[in-house]
């Protein structure tokens, strides 16, 4: 079994022993759907992503998880390709808690060797030079004494599940990579926004935003200080 499976098997029953505590004292959950990218690095031309979905039809005792990585062109936004990494059902049990794990068969994916054929860097943590903020109009960094629009609301909106519109989102944090970026490519940064919908059992997304940082420089300049 690869890491990647090692790591979701893991999530799966740590998640599933929360969901039995309710159980006993709470009715059906509502059905939800979970979403989270992980930035696995870049290149010079490409970023990759690790996408994990988890989805509960409405109940305490059955999930399914789906992961895919996916491969992004910076300079168009599109995927150049995806992999789907691992697809797993995980059933709790309701007479004595056993939990059962079946995965789907298909092909091993080698995730190490395929982010090295890629030549990929590794991601950090950014403090970047640019404070970055969310509100109702979107993405805004402050530069140069003035909050300048990089991410209009509606490009940040469409990155989240297609089925709903986020209550509410909050800006998370951002990372980084050293890769040597392409010729007309700028270094790029890459912020992570949530979906924080109400109710604990409601579905929520977190999304990467790549924005370059040319982008940056030639935004208009919007409330000047």
């Amino acid at each position: 079994m690869t890491r990647a499976a090692i790591v979701g098997v893991t999530a799966g029953v740590t998640l599933f022993t929360l969901l039995l505590v309710p159980a006993r004292v709470a009715g059906t959950p509502y059905a939800a759907t979970w979403y989270r990218e992980t930035l696995l690095g870049e290149n010079g031309s490409h970023y990759f992503v690790l996408a994990t979905r988890m989805v509960n039809e409405g109940t305490y005792y059955r999930s399914r998880e789906t992961q895919i990585v996916f491969r992004f062109d910076k300079r168009s936004g599109a995927i150049a390709d995806s992999v789907r990494v691992r697809s797993v059902e995980f059933h709790v049990d309701d007479g004595t808690n056993a939990l059962s794990v079946h995965e789907e068969g298909g092909t091993t994916f080698d995730l190490a060797g395929y982010l090295r054929a890629h030549a990929t860097h590794a991601p950090y943590s950014e403090e970047s030079e640019f404070m970055a903020e969310l509100d109702s109009t979107g993405l805004y960094v402050e530069s140069d004494n003035r909050r300048q629009v990089v991410v209009p609301m509606a490009t940040i909106r469409a990155r989240f599940l297609p089925s709903r519109e986020p209550e509410e989102l909050a800006l998370l944090g951002a990372e980084f990579t050293m890769a040597r970026p392409d010729s007309g490519l700028g270094r790029m940064t890459y912020y992570r926004v949530r979906s924080y919908p109400a109710g604990s059992d409601a579905s929520s997304s977190e999304v990467l935003v790549m924005v370059p940082e040319e982008r940056v420089k030639a935004a208009p300049p919007t409330f000047p200080r």
